[in-house]
C-alpha cells in the first residue's frame, strides 16, 4: 500500500511524459490513499502473465482518492478495481482513451466527481455495490454508466 498526500497548492504529479511507462498495480496491498494527486498520460500495465486493462489496477487492495485528477489515460481503464473497496471523492477524469473507472466485484463510493470526454464509459460496473452521488458526466463515447449484474447501486 502507498500514501500520497499533496495539497491544493502543491499537488503530486504522476505522469508518463511519452506514455511508455508500464502503469501501476496494487496486488493484495492493503489500503492506498491518494490526496491531491494528478495522474497524466498513463498507459496500461504490460505483463505477459496477466492481461491487465488499467493504467492503475487494484486487485484485492483498498483505494481512496480525494481531490485527484486523471488526464489523458491511454489504457482501456484509467482505474480498474477488482475485488477491492474504494472511495473517489471530488475527482476529475478528463480525456480517457476508453473507460474512466472499471469496477469488478468491488464495493465503494463515488462522490462529487466529474467525467469529461471518456472514449467509452465513465463508469463500467460488473457485480458490485456502488454508491454514486453528485456525479457530472459529459461526452461519454459509449455509455455514461455501464452496469452489469450489480448487486446494489445507489445514486
Amino acid at each position: 500500500a502507498i500514501i500520497f498526500s499533496g495539497s491544493d497548492d502543491n499537488q503530486i504529479v504522476i505522469q508518463s511524459s511519452d506514455s511508455t511507462s508500464e502503469g501501476i498495480e496494487f496486488l493484495d496491498a492493503g489500503k492506498s490513499i491518494f490526496k491531491n494527486v494528478v495522474f497524466k498520460n498513463l498507459p496500461k500495465v504490460k505483463s505477459e502473465q496477466w492481461a491487465k486493462s488499467g493504467a492503475i489496477t487494484f486487485y484485492e487492495s483498498a483505494a481512496e482518492f480525494y481531490n485527484c485528477s486523471f488526464y489523458n489515460s491511454k489504457a482501456e481503464d484509467a482505474v480498474n478495481l477488482i475485488r477491492s473497496n474504494f472511495i473517489f471523492k471530488e475527482c476529475l477524469f478528463h480525456k480517457m482513451h476508453d473507460d474512466a473507472i472499471d469496477i469488478d466485484f468491488s464495493e465503494g463510493k463515488i462522490l462529487n466527481c466529474a467525467f469529461e470526454e471518456c472514449g467509452e464509459n465513465a463508469l463500467d460496473i460488473t457485480m458490485g455495490r456502488v454508491d454514486v452521488k453528485s456525479v457530472y458526466i459529459k461526452g461519454a463515447g459509449n455509455k455514461a454508466l455501464n452496469i452489469k449484474s450489480c448487486s446494489q447501486f445507489h445514486s
